[in-house]
């Protein structure tokens, strides 16, 4: 029997597969999560400025430019807090981690029971119901935060 047909491989495959699309999804979510978060800080610092300035007498002639300015800047930081909220990054991104780490146990549980019952000694369908366990509650907490989404 070929090694790659086996419910050991099938199984320790199936689970790195899950393991390496929840990291790249959390990858993505960080990522995101962070580009909106900096922009948020980065305008409002901006915005702070732009209107402290606009109270010097030296700046007096440009004081419309500044108002404007520190309005759009606001509205920037008002917009990228928006998004990172209906979008849901930092819910998308926890949600990420703890389906990596559930995922990442059942894995490191499955290679020790091989190593110490041996191979024909596991449950392999005990394995492949908590796997569709941890999926289907992963299923669950998306659909959540898509319907707090829809509605934000």
């Amino acid at each position: 029997m070929n090694s790659e047909n086996t419910p050991i491989f099938t199984l320790k495959n199936n689970i790195k597969k899950r393991i390496c699309s929840e990291e790249k999804k959390r990858n993505r979510n960080m990522i995101w999560q962070n580009r909106y978060k900096f922009v948020r800080v980065i305008s409002g610092v901006i915005s702070i400025l732009l209107v402290s300035f606009s109270g010097y007498k030296e700046f007096a002639e440009y004081n419309l430019y500044l108002i404007i300015a520190a309005v759009i800047t606001t509205s920037i930081t008002t917009l990228s807090s928006d998004l990172l909220s209906t979008f849901g990054y930092e819910d998308r991104f926890q949600k990420n981690v703890s389906t990596v780490g559930e995922l990442k146990n059942l894995y490191e549980r499955l290679k020790l029971d091989i190593a110490i019952e041996g191979p024909e000694g596991i449950d392999y369908w005990e394995y492949q119901k908590e796997l569709d366990l941890i999926l289907s509650s992963q299923n669950k907490k998306w659909e959540k935060m898509f319907t707090k989404s829809k509605s934000a």
